[in-house]
């Protein structure tokens, strides 16, 4: 859903809070090959501190290194929030795309109005919910 099979995906990684020690969704990532930045979330409010900021910054920073234009290259997004708009904005001003992927409830709707391509998981909903199946 993130992107078609018959694109290459250049890397993925996974950003977020530091998950407990017995958290198994966290091993399933690294386990499908993705890269995991974890962060603490702030002692005082429990908030999730430095995620989107330390996202925005390697997406910016890999698209300088990995990424061309004239190869049309593309980044994928798979968040909602609005603060990411100059991100995308600095990643087409060179000519890159964006898809965003993210839930039709949790999308700002400038961030979807302004990716290139905006995948809607909610039709997904029962594919993504779905146990594993056991072998």
């Amino acid at each position: 859903m993130l992107c078609p099979p018959d694109q290459f995906v250049g890397r993925s990684i996974l950003f977020g809070s530091r998950p407990p020690e017995n958290d198994s969704i966290w091993q399933k990532v690294r386990d499908a090959d993705f890269e995991v930045v974890t962060f603490d979330r702030s002692v005082f409010t429990n908030k999730e501190k430095q995620v989107d900021t330390a996202l925005a910054t390697k997406m910016l920073e890999d698209s300088f290194t990995y990424m061309k234009s004239d190869k049309g290259d593309m980044a994928v997004l798979a968040a909602g929030d609005g603060d990411f708009l100059p991100t995308i904005r600095s990643l087409q001003g060179r000519g890159l795309g964006v898809r965003v992927v993210s839930w039709k409830h949790a999308v700002s709707r400038e961030l979807r109005d302004t990716a290139d391509e905006f995948v809607e998981l909610d039709p997904h909903f029962d594919y993504l919910s779905r146990p594993p199946a056991i072998s």
